[in-house]
């Protein structure tokens, strides 16, 4: 694909994106939610390269196939719910946000917040997950997220200005790793991204339910280094459609003489970690990534 063909299709792509953004945006929320619904079910009906790869990825959880192919449909509608809620997110107020937000298990990230030393929040690629940095935020908690570039430098400014409208610092996987140790050392909560793998970052074989992945190793690597503690979260659509964080018991990466086997220690610590938060909703976790070898 010649440069100036991908700088047009780039071009298209973000105008569609915008008219989509302010078509979601000025529509009661019942009503993109519904109309949102109604998209990602004739969506699903031809996307069956990402249904095969989401139908077979489920086996690791679930081996009966019908209750896949139910959970399949399910999760187009949900990743479409909370795209629409995760593009409205901008221009929600704060007394709004805490009205869609329930949090389980906040005393777990307070706890280690007010000790002054940072906090390492590691989360999933489910639910509409930019509420996450929103809500702690928007609580007063001094909070940084990470996250890679996207393809397009303009949804990149959108995405970034959001997260930065909720008070939160935004940190690119590529800049420099000092930037987020001191965040730490300076007491933040750090955000990150760890249940995927993804080409701009380096991974390392480890394993997920029971299956053979590619695993970041950088979030691992910053827990060794800067002693903080670690917090597993994740947030999840409930039935009204309303939002509920999960937090899972903080815990410490322990250290001993050989750095490669603290790391693989780490990875399947994590790995578990991250297979307890799909579980809290299997029907939002994105099936059709390539996860496993």
């Amino acid at each position: 694909m010649s440069r100036r063909f991908r700088k047009i299709k780039n071009l298209l792509l973000f105008i569609l994106i915008l008219f989509l953004y302010s078509f979601f945006v000025i529509l009661p929320r019942r009503t993109a939610l519904c109309i949102a619904s109604g998209m990602a079910k004739v969506v699903h009906l031809f996307l069956k390269k990402e249904k095969k790869v989401a139908f077979d990825n489920l086996a690791v959880i679930e081996p009966d196939p019908l209750r896949r192919r139910i959970i399949v449909r399910r999760l187009f509608v949900n990743i479409a719910k909370n795209l629409v809620d995760m593009i409205r997110l901008w221009w929600i107020r704060k007394d709004k946000l805490f009205s869609l937000v329930d949090v389980e298990g906040e005393e777990r990230v307070r706890q280690f917040y007010e000790r002054g030393n940072g906090v390492i929040v590691i989360t999933t690629h489910q639910g509409a997950f930019e509420y996450i940095p929103a809500y702690f935020a928007a609580k007063g908690y001094r909070v940084a997220v990470v996250g890679r570039r996207l393809y397009d430098p303009r949804l990149d400014r959108i995405v970034v200005s959001m997260r930065k409208s909720w008070g939160a610092t935004n940190l690119a996987t590529d800049e420099e790793p000092g930037k987020l140790s001191r965040l730490l050392s300076s007491g933040y909560l750090v955000g990150l991204l760890v249940d995927l793998n993804l080409r701009s970052v380096k991974n390392e074989k480890s394993v997920l339910f029971g299956r053979e992945v590619l695993s970041p190793k950088g979030p691992v690597l910053l827990a060794l280094r800067s002693s903080s503690p670690v917090v597993p979260l994740a947030i999840r659509r409930t039935r009204d459609d309303r939002f509920k964080i999960k937090v899972l018991p903080g815990f410490y990466l322990s250290r001993g003489g050989n750095l490669d086997e603290d790391i693989r220690a780490g990875l399947l610590l994590f790995n578990r970690c991250v297979g307890k938060l799909v579980m809290l909703a299997v029907d939002e976790w994105p099936w059709m990534h390539p996860r496993f070898l």
